[in-house]
Formats: C-alpha cells, structure tokens, sequence
C-alpha cells in the first residue's frame, strides 16, 4: 500500500536526523527534545518509507521480535519506533546475542520512560504490568510479574535466585532487610521459601532453602516454624530442607514418618525425570480414595453405564437427560465424595443393578490394569440401601494411587479424552486441606482425599514451577484427625520445595 505523504515525510525526517547526527527524544514533560549526538552515518537520501534503508550504516538496527522497535547507538543504546521517534514508555526486551557496534545485548533488558538502556550500577525501579514482556498471543510471559526489579548495566534483568540486602526506598515502599530476588531480578516482596545456591552475603553464607516473611518479604533471621510447619532455624534456613533432590528428600519423608503415630505410606513420583520412591507401600483400608480408581473403571464401562441408568430413568441410553444424571453422579462421587453416589455408580456397572456385580467388574478392570492392591469390596456409609459387598473393606496402596494418577496425567487413562474429564474432576476437589493445604494457593493440584475414623489419606497431581510430581499419603491409627492434616500438609510441603 503506497503511503501517504504526510507519513514519507515523517520516514524522511527520522533519516535526516540520522544523517545530521540528531535524534529526537523524550522528556519528562513528554515533549519533543532536539538532541544532538555524534554518528558516523552514511544514509540514503530516500528513507523508503521506514527506518529499515537506513538501518545497518547508521548503527540503528531492528530489535527482534518487537513490532517494530529499533536500537540506536549514539551516545548510549535508545529504543525507536518505526517512525524514529523515541519509545517513551517503560519496556522489556528479549534478546539472543544481539551485536550493536560490538555491545552484546543477551537476555531480558529494561528501559524507562527515556526509551534508553542505561550503563549505570546496579538499581531498583518500579516495573509495571504494561511494561513485562509479552508472549505471541499477548499475555505476559510465564514467571513475569510487576514489582520491584534489580536492574544491572544497560538495563540488563537477572537475578539467578539469590539473596540481596537492600534498604531504599521505592516510591511507597520501603525495603529493609534479605530478600530473595528471582531469576528474572524481581525482589519477591510476598515471601516464602526459596532455594539459594551457594553465595556470600557480607559474612554470611547461604546454601539450601531459606524462609522469608510471608507479610514483608524479608529474611526471617530466628527460630520458629513456617505456616506449612517446617521448622526454621535461627539462621532461617529450614532444617527439613537442608538438600534437594529425590534421594535426599525420601530420606527426609521417611525420617519424617517413623517419628509420627500409626502407620504411613508415601509415594512421590518426579514427572520429568521419571524419579520416584515409595515408603511402606502396602494394602490399607482406601476410605474415599476408591472413588479414584471406580471413577476410571466407569469410564471404561461407560456404554453399559448409560444403558443401566437409561433403564432406571425410563430414557434412551443416549439422551441428555442419561448423559446429565451421570454426570452429576460421576461429579458427587469424585469432587464432592458423597459415599452414595459412590454406592449407586458401583450398581450402575451391570444391568442387574446390584451392588456385588458391579464390584466384581470394577475389580477385573482393575486386576487388567494392573492395580495388585487395589479392590472394590464394601458400600460406603451413609447408604441408601442395606450393607453389602464382598469383602470388610475397600483397599488400596499408594503405589496403585500413583499409577492411576500418573495415566491420567498422561493421557492414558480409558483415554484422552476420558482422562482430561477425570483430572478436571479431581482438579475441581472440594478438599483442598491435606495436600493442597501445605503449598502456596497458587500451586495447581489435582488431588482425591479419603478419611474414616481410623484414617487420613490424600493423593494428588502438583502442578510445579520446575517440575509437576504425584503425591500420595495414607495413614491409618494416626492420632487426632487434626494431627494427622497437619502432618500431611508437612510433607506436602517438603515434598514440593525439596522438588521445585
């Protein structure tokens, strides 16, 4: 498209400006400043209707990427527009090994509302939510978030998890004290717990995962515990953290549960790197978590599901109204555990409608798949019919908790689609106390708890920053129902920092 003359004229001034060792510039009034600057140019006299003619000999080159942006090297590294006017908002650029007269720029860089990328000693700014770098559908990049940055020399963001002490203050905040500053330089004023490679701080050496004030962000520098109960020591180091990795954290979890009432079970599976380890993996009394595996097993078993209830409601086995009860009943049983949905899904197996048929096929699914320990062998309490089933008590293990919960991560479960199905029931649990209750309400997890009288059990799909894992937890004879929470979210807790 030919443009007009008005827009050549601006594409004609930005070149002269160029050639007459000039740019225009940003002030902090918002005007247009004329600055001059010493170039060695040599530009067409025709811009062409855009920077990109004038580009390589002017030492203005176009930022990757960016929509548009140019950089320009005078007196220091400015970002354009494609009309060469100065950029006069706050921005973030990626770059890879990009050469502007022999300055590599690689990695995240930070100009201000002055559009240039300052050489200057390492700062705090403020950095808003406009300025983050945004991915190809236009939302913020994964991990980015505003607040306050370290900015290094020519604008450079990076922080490689370690701990800064500052004390500024940045507009309406006041920083004084530790603070972790993440990977991309922000200083994480919500606190938590962060892993810190081996650094000096003054006299002060870190190494391990550390606990900074949840209210203020500052490095918790006294003996105490942490809302998830890991103990803190007085250095703020938490003392059940004190190596990462698999093999150290199974040594930690079963130190953890020889020390705590009843008996444990524990599995943990690393997603990525397939690691994995079980403690006192054996057969135990399910509670609610037989739900999980008879939730699989209707779905493979769905065609003569929807003809048994079909049956029931006097309607075609395909209709809406079928296909509307089942899932009000697959939604009870899983994300609200209602035990007689649980009873009535189990009948729903076989046309006979009873209780003991629908448990036998429910097992040869499950023996098909390979769940060792794993049976449906006993209705649930409140029931609207009289007890039955063939056995004293559903069990389980968590070892076959994790293989279930690791085929519908995967996909695999019945299938694809089926499995999508099933994680969002489990996505959309109603108790999010056990797991759940020992990570950041920000953690994703897909969890299916189980508790009686006599146990406390909790499996889940954690959605990680590094990694995603399954846990699973049952305990039985285990003390005060309170206790017993408390302990799980402990190791939920351990679990994940150990990991991620």
């Amino acid at each position: 498209m030919k443009k007009g003359k008005k827009t050549r004229w601006l594409y004609k001034a930005a070149g002269m400006a160029v050639l007459l060792g000039a740019a225009f510039w940003c002030s902090n009034s918002g005007l247009l400043l004329w600055k001059p600057e010493v170039l060695t140019v040599l530009a067409e006299s025709e811009s062409g209707g855009s920077l990109s003619s004038v580009t390589e000999e002017a030492k203005i080159l176009p930022i990757p990427n960016s929509d548009g942006k140019y950089m320009l090297k005078s007196d220091g590294f400015y970002c354009l527009n494609e009309d060469g006017s100065g950029d006069c908002v706050q921005a973030i650029h990626y770059f890879d090994h990009f050469v502007v007269d022999g300055t590599v720029f690689n990695g995240y860089y930070y100009h201000d509302e002055t559009g240039k990328f300052k050489a200057s000693e390492a700062h705090l700014t403020a950095i808003s939510q406009e300025a983050l770098p945004k991915a190809e559908d236009g939302t913020v990049e994964a991990g980015w978030t505003s607040g306050i940055y370290v900015v290094n020399n020519l604008g450079r963001l990076s922080g490689t998890g370690r701990v800064c002490i500052l004390k500024e203050e940045i507009g309406q905040i006041k920083l004084d004290g530790g603070y972790y500053v993440d990977r991309n330089g922000r200083v994480c004023q919500e606190g938590g717990i962060y892993y810190i490679q081996e650094m000096n701080v003054g006299e002060k050496r870190f190494s391990g995962y550390y606990y900074f004030d949840e209210s203020s962000g500052v490095l918790v520098e006294e003996a105490g515990t942490t809302p998830e109960g890991l103990t803190i020591q007085k250095d703020g180091s938490i003392k059940e953290l004190t190596d990462p990795g698999i093999k150290n954290l199974k040594k930690a979890v079963k130190e953890f549960t020889e020390n705590l009432e009843g008996d444990w079970s524990v599995y943990v599976k690393d997603l990525k790197s397939g690691e994995k380890f079980s403690i006192n993996d054996k057969a135990m009394s399910s509670a609610s978590l037989i739900k999980a595996f008879t939730m699989a097993a209707s779905y493979e078993n769905m065609e003569k599901i929807r003809i048994a209830e079909g049956m029931l409601l006097k309607a075609d086995s395909a209709s809406q109204t079928v296909t509307d009860k089942l899932f009000r009943l697959m939604e009870n049983m899983v994300t609200y555990s209602d035990n007689e949905s649980f009873n009535e899904m189990v009948r729903l197996q076989t046309a006979s409608n009873q209780f003991n048929a629908g448990a036998r096929v429910i097992n040869r699914y499950l023996r098909e798949q390979g769940y060792k320990e794993t049976a449906v062998l006993h209705t649930l309490a409140p029931s609207n019919t009289d007890p039955e089933g063939l056995g004293s008590s559903n069990m389980t293990s968590v070892e076959d908790c994790g293989t279930l919960l690791e085929k519908i991560y995967r996909r695999e479960c019945v299938s694809p689609e089926d499995s999508d199905q099933m994680l969002s029931l489990l996505l959309n649990q109603d108790t999010r106390t056990k797991i759940p209750g020992g990570l950041k309400e920000s953690v994703q997890v897909a969890n299916k708890t189980g508790e009686n009288d006599k146990s406390q059990h909790d499996i889940g799909i954690v959605y990680g920053a590094r990694t995603d894992y399954i846990l699973c937890v049952m305990s039985e004879n285990a003390g005060k129902e309170a206790d017993a929470v408390s302990n799980i979210q402990r190791i939920s807790a351990m679990v994940y920092y150990y990991l991620n």
